[in-house]
Order: structure tokens, then sequence, then C-alpha cells
């Protein structure tokens, strides 16, 4: 008998919206822009992203295939973790990103490393018009930034305005932090937590839309521990989304029974996988 005969085949793209919309819909769940507009932990995201992270952002960025020169649109930027290396590569950056917050520790970050001007475009991605942008871009680059729900339409327009290479970085399996906000959840919200999409079913949904994209697995840990306990706190109860004083002593209980001492400081244990996703055109 035929496969088809047999198996149903997924559909990957409905695949990856039908776990995002799980997670979405859990009671207490926000990945939108409102989640990145705590001043106080896009501070804190931002230090462990950028100053105290040299080495691994250097690791990301080895194996993509960036020349003097080139354009490169950088999705979901965050704090300018990769588009200011690049820019002070010599690289003509634009940089996607919806958050104020984000967008105000992106000019700290450029004016501390005095990188070259950096065009800002302060809007999801999924609202980006053609004529917000100046295609086409060498390469397009989306790292740990892929929230939209209705994947492919977006990632088709990424490749739409590049002319030479796309690179997606996603996760593979699930972080450390994230297996503690599935532990923390029902003490807090009542219901479970739902992890949201793996890289795996985005590169299933790119095959299934005729790219066929190369996949590098990256192993990875923490890359910089808590400076302290209450550091990790204030961390995961914004990650919870915890409002009370009592949400916050089981959040503190968890922490002091689950974090390890490393570097002085304190760290989530736990290995996990990232994957870099790319293509040539």
């Amino acid at each position: 008998m035929s496969r088809s005969g047999t198996l149903r085949e997924v559909d990957w793209a409905k695949e990856w919206l039908a776990r995002k919309r799980a997670q979405d819909k859990v009671k207490g769940f926000n990945d939108g822009t409102s989640f990145w507009e705590s001043h106080q932990f896009v501070t804190r995201f931002s230090r462990m992203n950028t100053l105290d992270n040299r080495e691994e952002i250097e690791g990301r960025l080895a194996p993509i295939d960036i020349r003097p020169g080139d354009k490169v649109l950088d999705i979901g930027a965050g704090p300018g973790t990769l588009a200011i290396p690049l820019a002070k590569r010599g690289c003509r950056v634009t940089a996607v990103e919806p958050s104020e917050a984000m967008r105000k520790a992106f000019l700290e970050h450029a004016i501390r490393e005095e990188a070259p001007g950096i065009t800002m475009v302060p809007h999801r991605w999924e609202d980006v018009t053609p004529a917000m942008l100046t295609p086409p871009y060498d390469v397009t680059i989306a790292s740990f930034s892929l929230m939209m729900d209705d994947i492919i339409p977006e990632v088709l327009k990424m490749d739409q305005v590049t002319s030479r290479s796309v690179y997606l970085f996603w996760f593979l399996t699930h972080p450390p932090h994230t297996r503690v906000l599935r532990d923390l959840w029902p003490n807090i919200h009542g219901c479970e937590y739902e992890f949201g999409p793996t890289a795996d079913v985005l590169w299933n949904a790119l095959y299934q839309q005729g790219i066929y994209a190369n996949l590098s697995v990256l192993s990875s840990r923490r890359h910089k521990p808590y400076p302290s306990l209450d550091d990790a706190v204030e961390d995961f109860t914004h990650r919870l989304h915890a409002g009370t004083p009592d949400h916050k002593e089981k959040i503190r209980g968890y922490l002091e029974e689950k974090l390890v001492p490393s570097g002085g400081g304190y760290d989530v244990p736990g290995d996990y996988r990232k994957a870099m996703i790319w293509w040539v055109k």
C-alpha cells in the first residue's frame, strides 16, 4: 500500500500554527510586544545578551556568510545583539524591532559601541510593508524572534526581499528556562504550560513550500548565570506574569531548590539544542 494510503501527511505550517495558538491561549501567557515593554526586564535581558555574551554572539555570527558592505536585514533585532556587531563590520543594517523598550536598549548599545548608523523599522515583521524597506537585502537574519503564529507567509516575505541568503535561528529543544515555566505555571495560574513549536516543525514547513533549507544543530547552555538569586526571581516573576507576593515566594522557593552555583552567580541547570536554518538563493 502506498504511503498516502496508510498515513496522513502532516501539514507542518498548520502544526506550527496549532502549537503557537495552544501556547497563546494559556492563561497568563503573552509573548507579544507588551512582554518586552518592561524596562527593568529589557535592561537585564540586554545586559545578558550583549555585554555579558560576546563569545556566544561571535559564535552565532561565525557561520553566516557576511561580507563587508552587505545589506543586512535583522528581524526582531532586540538590543542589537547581532545588528550592532554587523554594522561595526561594515554592513549596512536595517533592524526591525517593535518594542519601544528594546529600541531604547538598542540605541544605548549602539552609542556605547560607537556603531555606524543603522536604519530602524519600529514595527512587528507581520506589519511591515515593502514601502518600509529598501530591498533587496544580501542577507536576512531572524535570530530567536520567530514569534509569528502564521509562520510561512512571514518567512516567504523574508525570502522575497533577500537576494542571497536567509538565516533563521530557533530552538530545536526546549531551553531550561521554559522547563521552569512548565513546573511553576500550574502553581501560579492554575493550568498547564504549553511549549511553543520547535525548529524541526519550521524546517518541515519550509520543505513543504519548496524551500530545501540546511539545518545546523547548535548546543548551548545559559550563556550567563544570574548575578544573584534576587535577579533570577525578578526574571521569572516577569516571565511567569506573576502578580502577588505569594506568587513571588513560590518562585523564590522553587529557584532556591533548583538553581545551581555557577561563575559567581546562579544558573538554571540543563543543556538544550538550537538550530540555524539557512538557505542560499
